[in-house]
């Protein structure tokens, strides 16, 4: 039963802001009035020192010396003591508002980063559920025009809350520039699936969603293609050409030149058989050329 009460109570209880509602405010009130007799000290260490600059050390007067100097040095200590003494005091309110002054600028600028990180959370929060309902409109009407390679973020819309209503739906706006942009999508593949190498243009187009651009590019491509094709096919020809050209040359025939054989002048003398010495008169007269006997001998034959 305890327990259950002690539950009721926590449940009622309640964060209770805060506030200050007067205006920051630091001043000095009255300047602290110092009782001293300083400055006599002062007048009487001015005098002194007048006195030993005019005064002729004899013995007398130096033994008075040594003793007026431990005076004038414990005056001396007893004038700085009191210096310390009454700036420290004085300094005491000054100090105890400088450090809380200082452990409150940090204790305030804590408190600002802590409700500026829970402030930012939330604002996030809220613009992503408007992000992820326009996403969500943009995808069901691209869906609707078959384009489904287009995303909300291709539109460079900031987000922002004032692309909802106060109802929370999405403004008429924003809604018109969504419909635009997919229509227009649409309307570009429509136009891109009526041309040669529409596969090609409508991969190019997913790139940057310009047509223009697109058909360009693929067409230009086809044409560099078509004319190295060109080139290559011409240059196939012509070889092609040079080949039967050099065949047509092989196959024409030189001029015969009638070669004048040269004219010579043989001598010889045959020692053989009577039979064989007619074989060779026979063979000489049977071939073009002169002949003569050169001596006579016997039983020659003409």
């Amino acid at each position: 039963m305890k327990d259950i009460q002690d539950a009721e109570v926590l449940e009622e209880k309640t964060l209770i802001k805060p506030e200050f509602k007067e205006e920051i405010n630091a001043e000095i009130i009255g300047t602290a009035k110092i009782e001293d007799n300083i400055k006599k000290v002062k007048e009487y260490a001015i005098k002194v020192k007048e006195y030993y600059t005019g005064v002729v050390f004899t013995a007398v007067t130096k033994e008075d010396a040594v003793k007026e100097k431990a005076d004038i040095n414990k005056f001396k200590k007893q004038v700085e003591d009191f210096r310390k003494q009454i700036v420290s005091k004085y300094n005491e309110p000054i100090k105890l508002f400088e450090d809380t002054a200082k452990e409150t600028e940090k204790l305030l600028k804590e408190t600002y980063n802590l409700i500026n990180v829970q402030v930012k959370a939330f604002d996030d929060e809220q613009l992503e559920k408007v992000r992820e309902k326009i996403e969500s409109y943009f995808n069901e009407y691209a869906q609707s025009k078959n384009i489904d390679f287009v995303n909300f973020s291709q539109m460079n819309i900031s987000v922002t809350k004032g692309l909802l209503t106060s109802t929370g739906n999405l403004t008429k706006k924003v809604q018109d520039q969504i419909n635009e942009f997919v229509d227009r999508c649409a309307k570009d593949v429509d136009l891109i699936n009526t041309l040669e190498h529409k596969e090609e243009i409508l991969i190019e187009y997913k790139k940057n969603l310009k047509s223009a651009e697109s058909i360009a590019l693929v067409m230009d491509r086809y044409k560099q293609l078509e004319e190295m094709k060109q080139e290559k096919e011409s240059a196939k020809e012509q070889v092609i050409n040079d080949e039967e050209m050099l065949k047509k040359i092989d196959s024409l025939s030189a001029p015969k030149v009638q070669r004048q054989d040269e004219i010579v002048l043989l001598a010889f003398e045959f020692i053989g058989p009577k039979e064989s010495a007619k074989i060779v008169a026979n063979t000489l007269k049977s071939i073009e050329g002169k002949y003569r006997q050169l001596r006579k001998v016997e039983d020659h034959y003409e």
